[in-house]
């Protein structure tokens, strides 16, 4: 018969406690790393995807995340250079905080554009995360000054997503804002073409009729005069 002592009971009911924290931590937390250039609050609001790249808690295709093989099956191999969108957005995010000065926020700002950059040089069409990322690097590139170049990135997410209407509504409330409002309506027109349930573009018909008294063309007249719109990919959420 095993005789506990007040002690060992205490050592016991200690080496328990200590324990607890690790093994109550989520599957993809490496015990005993700080995610590389991270806050764990930055990371909390990234995709779910950005904890499993290259370089926050795990290492790359020789040491990668437990999760690793699921990803691949969704994203595809661009999951070994996500880690460089993932870092964009964080860039973008520290650029918007209140208080830091302007040359701190162009910093942060030129680092992301760097990111994406290297996004657009090696990723794949295939990936079903390229619109949501050429969207974002669009969104980066307006804060940038450089709208000739956004309007280049989200017509390539239309092209590789047509029905993905916030490339739509991303250039049309720029042309709205320019006073380009004929431009806007074609635009919103073939977006109607391709989402034609879009809450979102709807709205944009109603301001451009109502407040700048300009007909977007319906539906059923673009879809007479216009070829077949190319198979929309699929997006995780």
């Amino acid at each position: 018969m095993i005789s506990y002592t007040r002690h060992s009971i205490g050592m016991v009911l200690c080496a328990l406690a200590m324990a607890a924290p690790a093994l109550a931590q989520p599957a993809w937390v490496s015990p005993g790393r700080p995610p590389a250039g991270y806050t764990l609050g930055e990371l909390a609001v990234l995709p779910d995807y950005c904890k499993d790249v290259q370089g926050v808690f795990y290492g790359d295709a020789n040491n990668p995340s437990p999760r690793a093989g699921y990803w691949l099956g969704v994203i595809g191999p661009d999951l070994w250079h996500l880690h460089h969108y993932c870092r964009a957005l964080v860039m973008e995010r520290r650029a918007s905080q209140p208080g830091i000065s302007q040359s701190t926020k162009n910093q942060e700002l030129l680092r992301a554009n760097a990111d994406y950059e290297y996004m657009m040089n090696v990723g794949s069409p295939k990936d079903p995360l390229m619109p949501e990322i050429m969207l974002r690097y669009g969104d980066l590139l307006v804060q940038l000054n450089n709208l000739p170049e956004a309007d280049r990135q989200w017509q390539r997410a239309r092209e590789l997503k047509p029905d993905y209407w916030p490339a739509y509504t991303r250039w049309i409330d720029v042309l709205i804002g320019l006073k380009l409002y004929d431009r806007a309506a074609a635009l919103t027109g073939e977006g109607l073409r391709n989402a034609p349930d879009s809450r979102e573009l709807l709205e944009r018909v109603a301001t451009l009729e109502r407040k700048h008294h300009v007909t977007v063309r319906r539906l059923p007249e673009i879809a007479a005069t216009s070829g077949t719109a190319a198979p929309a990919a699929s997006v995780p959420q």
